[in-house]
């Protein structure tokens, strides 16, 4: 059964949260350079920031969450911008 922001809460954290990840990519050679780390992550919108890199392939790596047996992952975008 889904969970929606009316059942959750406001300052609960949802067990299904994406804790602890890693975010990939992919080199020319075909090795995975990892690209952020996060520990102890308990919010549901995450940006990211790191060196541009050129990579054809991104991996997400969910190591745990807060409670859940499985993540929700709802979208991914990638985005080259100027950073101030």
């Amino acid at each position: 059964m889904g969970r929606t922001h009316i059942a959750t809460p406001g300052l609960s954290r949802a067990p299904e949260c994406a804790r602890d990840h890693v975010v990939y990519c992919q080199d020319e050679e075909g090795a995975w350079k990892t690209l952020v780390e996060v520990h102890g992550n308990c919010q549901w919108q995450r940006i990211h920031q790191f060196t541009p890199v050129t990579s054809t392939r991104l991996r997400l790596e969910i190591r745990t969450t807060k409670g859940d047996r499985s993540a929700r992952v709802y979208e991914i975008r990638v985005h080259k911008t100027d950073s101030p």
